[in-house]
């Protein structure tokens, strides 16, 4: 995997080809708030922990 997909997908938060994906539907004339909604997987993990949830990736199954 890229470094840069790597980045987008666990530093963002975001899809691993987020920067295609957004220049396709910027370029077929879609708004750029719709665009980064269209490419952001899930929510920020601080967001999450800030309504005092626990992060899915915490949960693990009982052994």
């Amino acid at each position: 995997m890229a470094v840069l997909c790597v980045e987008l997908l666990f530093g963002q938060g975001r899809h691993p080809d987020a920067d295609r994906i957004e220049r396709h539907l910027l370029d077929d004339g879609a708004d750029p708030a719709t665009v980064r909604r269209a490419t952001v997987l899930g929510q920020p993990i601080e967001e999450i922990e800030a309504r005092r949830q626990t992060p899915l990736l915490a949960l693990r199954r009982p052994t």
